[in-house]
């Protein structure tokens, strides 16, 4: 059976009729109403069998286009992943909370959720992770952050300090499932790395780069100028201990 021709703003603006549902053809369940007369509101709903069986019933998913037809789609389809899965009814849901509601203010919520105590650095490296390293997420409406907008707020960063990126997609990712669990976003995680944002970014390397090493011709004269500052310096004093014998610079820091 071929699939059903993609559903775009143009369909709207053609196919609406006042006082008609618009069926949206590549989303089932998801309609646009267009109200009758010159003011013409148009809003979402979507159509289900209530788990009970007790017939068809509707909800508001919210204005068009405050609402855009994209967001609608993400919220039917999680809602009829809600009803197969959970067998509860997904009405339930505030449909119209996270409409516009920002990262930022997600995030804060999230930081605000957890118990810092005794974890104040913590709290602070997290706090910097979200509201710096991604700071043009804040603004941006949750329900329209995709993972390309995620990496292109990091990717900046990527070239001079790739772990702390992948730090701060750690937290941007427990922000998107605090979210999801209060149902304030409906798709799929999308700063998860594994899924999302490792095909984006650049090859990640762990490969260590060692330090150049010192010509043994030039031992002797850089054993004096080490001696001269061992009067002050126990580091010093270390570092001829392990020159001469070979240790491990972990055991002599030990």
């Amino acid at each position: 059976m071929p699939r059903a021709p993609k559903f775009t703003d143009k369909n709207i603006k053609a196919e609406a009729v006042p006082g008609k549902r618009l069926f949206v053809r590549d989303c089932p369940n998801l309609y646009l109403w267009t109200s009758p007369g010159s003011k013409r509101k148009q809003r979402w709903l979507l159509r289900i069998s209530r788990p009970d069986g007790s017939g068809v019933t509707e909800r508001s998913l919210g204005a068009y286009p405050e609402v855009t037809l994209e967001m609608a789609k993400n919220r039917a389809h999680h809602a009829r992943l809600i009803l197969k899965r959970d067998k509860i009814n997904p009405f339930e849901t505030d449909w119209n909370e996270g409409a516009t509601t920002t990262f930022e203010e997600v995030a804060r919520k999230w930081v605000d959720s957890r118990d810092w105590t005794n974890r104040e650095k913590q709290r602070h490296d997290t706090e910097y992770f979200l509201s710096t390293c991604a700071k043009s997420l804040l603004t941006k409406p949750l329900l329209k952050t995709k993972a390309k907008d995620i990496y292109e707020a990091l990717r900046p960063l990527w070239d001079k300090k790739p772990k702390q990126v992948k730090r701060a997609l750690t937290k941007i990712e427990a922000v998107f499932d605090f979210a999801k669990t209060n149902h304030w976003y409906f798709a799929e995680n999308p700063a998860r790395w594994r899924e999302k944002q490792k095909h984006l970014f650049p090859r990640f390397s762990n490969e260590r780069v060692n330090f150049a090493a010192i010509d043994y011709e030039a031992m002797p004269e850089f054993i004096r100028a080490l001696r001269q500052r061992q009067d002050s310096s126990v580091a010093a004093v270390a570092l001829e201990f392990c020159i001469l014998t070979a240790t491990r610079s972990g055991e002599v820091r030990e």
